[in-house]
């Protein structure tokens, strides 16, 4: 998706290495997908959901950049 929506930023985070991170966050499974929006979070989408995804992402993002 980071292809798409070039007017958002994507962060992987590795739980493994992070777990303060992924405990401060509330990550329970994996994968996980949390939408911040002015350093405030403002969704998430918990699982392998890409329509999920999608939708959270334009929520917040808008629609993705033409290619």
């Amino acid at each position: 998706f980071s292809k798409q929506y070039t007017n958002a930023h994507f962060v992987k985070v590795d739980v493994d290495g992070a777990p303060d991170v992924a405990q401060e966050l509330g990550v329970r499974a994996m994968p996980t997908f949390i939408i911040f929006k002015g350093g405030e979070k403002v969704g998430e989408v918990v699982g392998m959901n890409p329509g999920g995804l999608k939708a959270a992402i334009e929520k917040v993002a808008g629609a993705p950049v033409a290619a």
